[in-house]
């Protein structure tokens, strides 16, 4: 009986503490947008559709368009976007 009623009470214990670290800790570890950053929509469309993107070292970002769901389609197209445009380029 007695090893029962401890048992309750550790299980009861680590439940108040895990409920305490979700209430108080849990904000804390979210990410805010003034220290992590955030993301924005472009305010213009892009002529392709891009399914993949990378960031290179230049600071330019490598765009790179799907098969829009087609297998026969193998005519991908590429781009790549500075701060003032994006430039399609066929990739074959």
């Amino acid at each position: 009986m007695r090893f029962k009623m401890q048992r309750h009470t550790a299980l009861f214990a680590r439940t108040v503490v895990s409920l305490l670290l979700v209430v108080f800790v849990a904000p804390l570890l979210m990410a805010q947008a003034n220290v992590e950053g955030q993301w924005n929509t472009l305010p213009n469309l892009m002529p392709i559709n891009p399914v993949h993107v990378a960031l290179l070292r230049t600071g330019k970002v490598l765009v790179v368009s799907g098969s829009g769901n087609v297998a026969a389609n193998l005519d991908w197209e590429a781009g790549i976007w500075t701060r003032r445009r994006v430039r399609p380029r066929l990739s074959r």
